[in-house]
């Protein structure tokens, strides 16, 4: 009896060490600094714009004096790196790029500040600062678009032009088609993501915000956003923002699953088309998902990239902001 129990409590305790062992093991084998970078916060090298004593990173190119082309970036809680070759636009525009609050190189903020509202609140102070007495044109990209079109239907006097890139969700309607296909989960997703956590543990700065968002870095790519076979490498993000990227789409929807904001509200009112630019590859929110988001607007058109996924300026720049140039130039 007694023997037994010794070898049953033997087993138990080589069960108990193996994922222990497993663990040490790993944490040992990705034992190297993992870099990331400071925000605005950290290193006051960095371009930057103050608004509501919050510090964002942000960039502008082009003359003060010009109309002003407003950048928003993909996320929540990317940045605006790889939507810089759009400041090609600067021989017309003055193009003010910004990462939002809690993305990017932009300052982190508490939690309760990370919210839809917040953000739009943001975008109408940054419009405010850039372009206090002239209306805007607006570019918006995946989520950006999303805001773009919240901010174009509150505010349609303030808005010049409208383009938007394979924006995401805009009603309950859109989001219930797309949100199945983004919720599912790979073997592979699962073992990037751990390895990712793992390899966090080795961080230690520049802020406590740092090792979440390293990990979300590593596995925000979703493969069919992009080409089969020319899925783009080393994709230039700075830094992600795993808080915002959580906790701004949380505040997205209501308790009954359904969208807190209406954001096609108002977009009636727009007397101007809005130019919808959408990639060939982009198997979850491309042509037929763009298609039907459409017809939300009262005036809309599209421009197809071929060969491109919804990385845009990666995959096809030229031809992306050929499309772009010839939207603007029409007005």
């Amino acid at each position: 009896m007694r023997r037994g129990l010794l070898t049953f409590l033997s087993a138990l305790a080589v069960m108990a060490a193996g994922p222990i062992l497993l663990f040490l093991g790993a944490f040992l084998l990705t034992w190297k600094e993992y870099p990331v970078p400071a925000t605005v916060s950290n290193n006051p090298a960095l371009p930057r714009l103050i608004i509501d004593q919050v510090t964002l990173h942000s960039q502008s190119f082009g003359d003060r004096q010009a109309p002003v082309l407003l950048v928003l970036h993909d996320g929540p809680g990317q940045d605006y790196s790889q939507l810089l070759p759009l400041k090609a636009l600067a021989d017309r525009y003055r193009v003010v790029f910004y990462d939002q609050r809690g993305s990017g190189l932009s300052a982190r903020v508490p939690s309760e500040k990370l919210t839809i509202q917040e953000s739009l609140k943001e975008l109408e102070r940054v419009i405010e600062q850039v372009s206090p007495e002239r209306p805007v044109s607006l570019f918006g990209h995946g989520w950006g678009g999303m805001l773009a079109a919240a901010y174009a239907g509150k505010t349609p006097e303030k808005i010049d032009q409208l383009i938007l890139a394979e924006p995401g969700f805009l009603n309950t309607d859109m989001a219930n088609r797309i949100l199945p296909a983004l919720s599912r989960t790979s073997a592979g997703f699962i073992w990037n993501t751990t390895l990712a956590w793992v390899r966090s543990l080795h961080i230690h700065g520049p802020d406590s915000d740092a090792p979440a968002d390293y990990v979300y870095a590593q596995i925000y790519f979703q493969p069919r956003y992009h080409c089969t076979g020319q899925q783009p490498q080393n994709l230039p993000l700075q830094r992600s923002g795993f808080r915002a990227w959580k906790t701004i789409t949380q505040s997205t929807f209501s308790k009954d699953n359904k969208i807190a904001i209406d954001f096609v509200q108002g977009l009636s009112k727009l007397k101007e088309p809005v130019l919808f630019l959408v990639s060939e590859c982009n198997s979850l929110t491309g042509k037929d998902f763009q298609t039907r988001q459409m017809r939300l607007f009262p005036k809309a058109q599209m421009a197809l990239v071929k060969g491109s996924g919804h990385a845009f300026f990666l995959d096809k720049p030229a031809e992306s902001l050929k499309h772009i140039r010839s939207f603007l130039s029409k007005k």
